[in-house]
C-alpha cells in the first residue's frame, strides 16, 4: 500500500439515505447514485444505474457518488458531491456490514448475599453481630468531582440488635442463640448507604440502585395500601434549554417535570403523578416586536403603551370599569380589601390626571411601571399530548405526634392540620395530661416491578418535620382496612442487590470543541463479612459474604459520537479543507455536523482493489481502498440495497444486518 494513499474512506449518510436514479447533477443530500463514467449523459449529467444486468465485469468503469449539502466554493475547496474513484466490477473484493448488537449499555449489577436460588448464599448472623461491608464505586463522574483515582469507598455495617447486657449472657426474655430476623437490619443498612453524601453534590443513591433480596416464610397477615404512581412522557420541538423547561412547567403548577432526553431538535420530558394523564401542552410561537409595517400574516397586533400599577379599595369587587379615566384597566389580584389592577394608557399620564383620580378614589395609589412596545402576537397553538411511559407503586405509613393543649384546654388538631395541609391528620388514642396525640399519614418511596418478587424493594417513608419541639414517631404501614400494621415479613433469607445507574453527557454542536461525550455507568465492587478489627473479649464477625455479578459494565457500540473524526476526515479528503474550529464559522460554511451523537449507526463497507500499471515498468500495482457508509441503524435499508447490488454484480457473498 502506498504511503500517500490512505486505506480507509468514510461517507456519513443521513437517516434514510437511499439508492437513487437521479442524474449526477441532480444528486441531493441523502441520495446515493452509481454512474458509468463513460455512460449516457444529458443536460443533467450522467444517468444513474439501478442494475448491472448485462454489464461486463472488467471493461466498464463506475463511480459511486453521495449527495451532500450545499457547500461554499472557494479557491481551496469545491462544491462537488462526494465520489469514489472509478472501478470495475471485478475490482470489488469484499462487501461487509457491521451493526450494534444492543441498544443499551450494560451496567454492573452485583448480588451480595442471597442470590434468590441457592440457600447457602444467604447472609447468616446471630444477635449482636456487626457485619462489615466495604463498597467501592468508581467511574468518570467521581473523577470530575475530585475523588483520587475516581474512586469512592464506603464502609458500613449490617447491625443486628443484640440482647441487653454482656454478649452471650443469658436472659429469660432474650435468647442470643435464637434465629435472627435479618430483614430490618438489611433495610436499615440500605438506607444508610443510599443516603451517604457524595462530595460535590448528591448521594450514593443517585449513582447506584440498592434494593433488598428476600425470600420469606412468614408473610404479613394484612395487605397494605398500594397506589399507582404513573409516569407520563412528552416530546416537543424546542430549544431544549432551561427556558424551554420553564415554559412547560408554567402550564403545570405543582408538577415536577424533568428533561430526560434530547435528540436533534426534539426534547423528551417526563412527569410523575397520581391519576390521569396531564392535559395537553399548549405550545405557542413567540411574539415579535411590531415595527413600522403591519403585523405578519397569522399574527395579531397587541397595542403598546404606558403601564401603571393601581391599588384601589374594592372590598373584593372588580372595579376595572372605574379606571377608564386613566386607560384600559384589568384586575390582577386582591390584598385584603384592596384590589390590584394593571392599567395600560396610550400616553403617559400627567400629575394632574393622577391627582384627579386619587381625589375621586381616596387611599388609592397610581404607580408608573414601564413603557411597552406594540407586539405582533402569534395565535397559532400546537397541542402536544402526554403519553403513559410506565408506573410504580407507593404506599402509606402512619406517624404519631403528641402536642400540649392550649391555655384554654383546646386540642391542637386544627393548628396541626394547618401546619401540614398535605397530610391526613386525625386524633389518635385518648387525651391525657393536658395533651392530645395525633396520627398522620405520609407516602413512601416508589417501588417498581423487577424480574422476580424476591428483588422487590420495600416501602420506606421519611418522618415529617418536627413541630413545636416535638418529633413524629413511626407507627407502621397503613393496611387496606385502615389499621396500622408491621409490613415486613419474617424469617427471611436475605441479600442486597447493587445496580449501577447509567449517565450521559452529550454536547450540542456549538460545544463539540469544549465538551466531551461521556456515556457510561458507575463500576461497583462489594465485599463483606471480613473482620475489620480484632477485639479481645468480644467476638468478631468473620464469615465472608457471597458476592456474584449478574452483569458487567459494557458500552454501546457504533455510537454517532465516534464518527465525528471520520466526518472531519471526509471533509478534508473530499472538500480539500479542514473543519472550522469555531461554531459561528461552521454555521456560515454549512459545516455543522450531520451526526446524531446519541444514535447508533450501521457500518457498511465495500473494498475496491483498482489495478493499474506502475510508472512505465509494465508491472501492475494493487492498492485496495475500503469505503465505509455510516447510516443510522434502523434507517439503513437504502444503503443495504446499494451493498446488495454491488455484491451481486461482483459475484461475492452479500452482507446482511
Amino acid at each position: 500500500m502506498a504511503i500517500h494513499h490512505p486505506y480507509q474512506r468514510h461517507f456519513i449518510c443521513p437517516p434514510g439515505a437511499k439508492l437513487t436514479d437521479a442524474s449526477s447533477l441532480l444528486l441531493q443530500e441523502g441520495q446515493i447514485g452509481i454512474y458509468d463514467v463513460e455512460g449516457e449523459q444529458d443536460e443533467n449529467g450522467l444517468k444513474a444505474l439501478t442494475s448491472f444486468a448485462g454489464c461486463p465485469k472488467d471493461e466498464q468503469r463506475y463511480v459511486i457518488r453521495v449527495g451532500v449539502h450545499d457547500k461554499v466554493k472557494s479557491r481551496d475547496s469545491n462544491d462537488k458531491n462526494y465520489s469514489t474513484p472509478s472501478f470495475a466490477l471485478n475490482e470489488i473484493i469484499d462487501v461487509y456490514a457491521s451493526a450494534p448488537k444492543k441498544t443499551e449499555i450494560s451496567v454492573d449489577e452485583v448480588i451480595f448475599g442471597y442470590n434468590g436460588i441457592d440457600d447457602s448464599t444467604a447472609i447468616k448472623a446471630n444477635k449482636g453481630d456487626r457485619i462489615p461491608v466495604k463498597i467501592k464505586l468508581s467511574g468518570r463522574p467521581f473523577e470530575l468531582l475530585g475523588y483520587p483515582y475516581g474512586e469512592v469507598v464506603i464502609e458500613d455495617y449490617i447491625i443486628i440488635e443484640g440482647c441487653p447486657g454482656l454478649p452471650g449472657a443469658c436472659d429469660e426474655e432474650c435468647n442470643p442463640c435464637e434465629t435472627v430476623d435479618l430483614l430490618p437490619a438489611i433495610l436499615s443498612f440500605i438506607e444508610r448507604v443510599k443516603s451517604q453524601p457524595i462530595s460535590g453534590g448528591g448521594h450514593v443513591g443517585d449513582y447506584v440502585e440498592i434494593t433488598p433480596i428476600h425470600s420469606c416464610t412468614n408473610e404479613p397477615e394484612k395487605a397494605i395500601v398500594e397506589e399507582n404512581m404513573n409516569f407520563y412522557c412528552l416530546e416537543a420541538c424546542d430549544t431544549g434549554d432551561a427556558y424551554a423547561l420553564m415554559l412547560l412547567k408554567a402550564q403545570y403548577p405543582g408538577l415536577d417535570i424533568k428533561r430526560v432526553d434530547r435528540k436533534l431538535s426534539m426534547t423528551k420530558y417526563q412527569v410523575m403523578k397520581k391519576g390521569a394523564v396531564p392535559d395537553p401542552y399548549k405550545q405557542t410561537l413567540a411574539s415579535i416586536l411590531k415595527g413600522c409595517d403591519e403585523c405578519p400574516s397569522g399574527t395579531s397586533e397587541v397595542k403598546g403603551g404606558y403601564i401603571y400599577a393601581v391599588i384601589l379599595p374594592d372590598e373584593g369587587a372588580d372595579l376595572s370599569g372605574s379606571l377608564s379615566s386613566l386607560g384600559t384597566g384589568k384586575k390582577v389580584g386582591q390584598d385584603k380589601s384592596d384590589g390590584m389592577y394593571v392599567v395600560t394608557a396610550t400616553k403617559k399620564l400627567t400629575k394632574a390626571e393622577i391627582d384627579a383620580f386619587v381625589e375621586d378614589n381616596p387611599t388609592s395609589t397610581v404607580t408608573f411601571v414601564s413603557k411597552v412596545n406594540a407586539m405582533c402576537s402569534n395565535a397559532d397553538v400546537t397541542s402536544i399530548n402526554w403519553s403513559a411511559c410506565g408506573s410504580c407503586k407507593v404506599s402509606k405509613e402512619a406517624y404519631m405526634i403528641t402536642l400540649p393543649d392550649d391555655e384554654c384546654g383546646n386540642s391542637a388538631l386544627a393548628e396541626l392540620k394547618e401546619a401540614f395541609p398535605n397530610m391526613n391528620i386525625k386524633d389518635y388514642g385518648s387525651a391525657g395530661g393536658c395533651q392530645h396525640s395525633f396520627k398522620g399519614e405520609v407516602y413512601t418511596n416508589m417501588v417498581c416491578d423487577d424480574c422476580g418478587p424476591i428483588f422487590r424493594d420495600f416501602y420506606v417513608s421519611k418522618a415529617p418535620e418536627g413541630y413545636r419541639g416535638r418529633n413524629w414517631k413511626r407507627l407502621g404501614a397503613v393496611a387496606t382496612d385502615g389499621t396500622v400494621v408491621d409490613p415486613l415479613p419474617k424469617l427471611c433469607k436475605c441479600g442486597v442487590k447493587f445496580k449501577a445507574i447509567d449517565y450521559m453527557v452529550a454536547p450540542f454542536d456549538c460545544l463539540l470543541d469544549k465538551m466531551v461525550f461521556e456515556e457510561g455507568s458507575v463500576r461497583i465492587s462489594v465485599q463483606g463479612g471480613y473482620p475489620d478489627e480484632q477485639r479481645e473479649a468480644v467476638s468478631t464477625y468473620f464469615t465472608p459474604i457471597h458476592t456474584e455479578y449478574k452483569s458487567h459494565w459494557a458500552p454501546r457500540t457504533h455510537v454517532g459520537y465516534e464518527l465525528l473524526g471520520f466526518e472531519k476526515e471526509q471533509r478534508q479528503y473530499f472538500d480539500f479543507r479542514t473543519t472550522h474550529g469555531k461554531y459561528m464559522e461552521r454555521v456560515f460554511t454549512n459545516e455543522e455536523t450531520r451526526i446524531d451523537l446519541l444514535s447508533q449507526y450501521a457500518d457498511f463497507s465495500v473494498t475496491i482493489q483498482p489495478r493499474f500499471y506502475s510508472n512505465g515498468f509494465g508491472r501492475k500495482m494493487d492498492d485496495p481502498i475500503t469505503y465505509h457508509f455510516h447510516v443510522p441503524y434502523g434507517q439503513h435499508e437504502g444503503v443495504q440495497e446499494l451493498m446488495d447490488l454491488l455484491a451481486s454484480a461482483a459475484g461475492i457473498k452479500p452482507c446482511k444486518i
